[in-house]
C-alpha cells in the first residue's frame, strides 16, 4: 500500500520531506510458533519507511504484515497444544 506525499518547501525554499523510519521485525525461525524458546535466531526484515512520524510508519508497516481476529477455543487449544504461551498486555487482563 503505497500513498502520496506532499511536499512542502522550508525557508530555503528547499522540499521538505516527512522523516524516514527504519523498522525491523523479526520473525521467529521456528515453525511452531512457541517463540524463540529454542534458541533460534529470529529472521529479520528492515523497511525503510517515510511518515509524518513513527505511529503512521508504524501503521503502515502493520497494515500489509500482520493480520488480527479474535482466536477462537479451537485457536487456543491448537496453539497451547503445541507450546505457545499466552502474552498478555500489561494493564489489559484482568
Amino acid at each position: 500500500m503505497l500513498g502520496t506525499v506532499n511536499v512542502q518547501s522550508n525557508d530555503n525554499g528547499e522540499p521538505k520531506m516527512p522523516p524516514d523510519y527504519l523498522i525491523t521485525t523479526s520473525i521467529p525461525a521456528s515453525n511452531n510458533h512457541s517463540g524463540l524458546d529454542g534458541g533460534e535466531s529470529p529472521a529479520k526484515r528492515e523497511r525503510l519507511v517515510r511518515a509524518k512520524n513513527e505511529a503512521a510508519a508504524l501503521k503502515h508497516v502493520v497494515a500489509d504484515t500482520i493480520v488480527i481476529e479474535r482466536a477462537t477455543i479451537d485457536d487456543a487449544m491448537r496453539l497451547a497444544n503445541i507450546g505457545t504461551k499466552l502474552e498478555i498486555v500489561a494493564g489489559d487482563a484482568a
